[in-house]
């Protein structure tokens, strides 16, 4: 890792500027330093080889500290032992998900404007409407927010919004600044909630008045989306595309994009961190498989904290089409 990865490397580094790194920040150091350059594809493997110098943990949290001990014993194995990680044979690579040679990463504040027509409508919420213009200027107005609280490239922000428009515009306002959004549902247990976002290590938060009692205050500062004053401040601030100007360090593709938890259904929610890389192709192999276009119309219906909701959004909005919310009292399948 280079100096040139921001608050990245100091986050790695554990300085005094940083706090102590968390479960799943460490689980996503440890990925980026096995496989910093893997896109998604069937065939994965990586040659590993040169020392990893474990060393530049120097404070994790208690949690994440008890992972490390294993960790270390690893990488004292494969420092400068060449040999393939998760090795597959040739034929099981998925070629339509992997980009082109030398293409750029199209990083995911494109990806969610790559699609939209201005005036065309990008979200419906029962009588509510909002066109991608009025997304797209809101939701700039919201990031800068953000970025004057501290979001950024390598920092973890979780968003707290029940289905609705406005967890559509909390996700794309986080998504504009570079931090990685930690999706949560509102509606579930308070004690997963305190523990996924203990082990996210995020110290910002993105909600609204409604979800507040059942969320944490502790070691979090919750910004929220319909309280009058932050909307007053929010409404001040420029409303034209947020870009690496604006951020405090640049957005790169190995930058954290989100981070989704396990249902835990065998024992403790696991955090997964998904970085830039492999967003906009999985995304276009979704649109081109499933024949998503401007003229579909998309149903917003799976609960924030599952991943695929995320599919629904991106396909929709990488094409420009509109996004109707089902309303967060309505259950797939009932």
């Amino acid at each position: 890792m280079t100096e040139s990865d921001g608050g990245t490397v100091r986050a790695a580094l554990g300085n005094g500027a940083s706090p102590p790194l968390s479960t799943a920040q460490l689980r996503w150091w440890v990925d980026q330093q096995l496989h910093p350059d893997l896109p998604i594809r069937g065939a994965m493997y990586q040659d590993i080889s040169g020392p990893v110098d474990i060393g530049l943990l120097r404070e994790c949290s208690p949690p994440a500290a008890r992972e490390l001990e294993p960790l270390k014993r690893s990488f004292q194995v494969l420092a400068g032992q060449p040999r393939q990680y998760l090795a597959a044979e040739a034929d099981c690579r998925i070629g339509t998900l992997d980009p082109p040679t030398g293409s750029p990463t199209v990083l995911l504040p494109e990806l969610l404007r790559a699609g939209p027509v201005p005036d065309a409508v990008a979200l419906r919420d029962g009588g509510r409407t909002m066109t991608y213009r009025e997304l797209d200027e809101e939701s700039s107005r919201w990031a800068r927010e953000l970025l004057a609280g501290g979001a950024g490239p390598g920092e973890f922000l979780v968003v707290a919004v029940p289905r609705s428009v406005e967890s559509v515009l909390a996700l794309w306002a986080v998504a504009k600044t570079g931090a990685c959004f930690v999706p949560i549902d509102p509606a579930e247990p308070a004690r997963r909630i305190a523990r996924v976002i203990a082990d996210s290590g995020a110290r910002q938060g993105i909600t609204v008045s409604a979800a507040m009692p059942d969320l944490p205050r502790s070691g979090i500062e919750w910004l929220l989306l319909d309280d009058a004053a932050a909307a007053g401040r929010a409404a001040r601030r420029a409303a034209d595309p947020v870009d690496n100007v604006d951020r405090a360090r640049a957005l790169r593709p190995g930058h954290p994009a989100y981070l989704v938890y396990t249902s835990a259904t065998t024992g403790t929610p696991k955090g997964v961190v998904v970085t830039h890389r492999g967003l906009a192709p999985l995304t276009g192999y979704i649109a081109d498989h499933y024949g998503v276009h401007r003229d579909s119309v998309i149903l917003r219906e799976h609960a924030p904290s599952f991943d695929a909701h995320l599919l629904e959004l991106f396909s929709a909005f990488a094409v420009g089409a509109p996004l109707v919310v089902e309303p967060p009292s309505v259950m797939p399948g009932r």
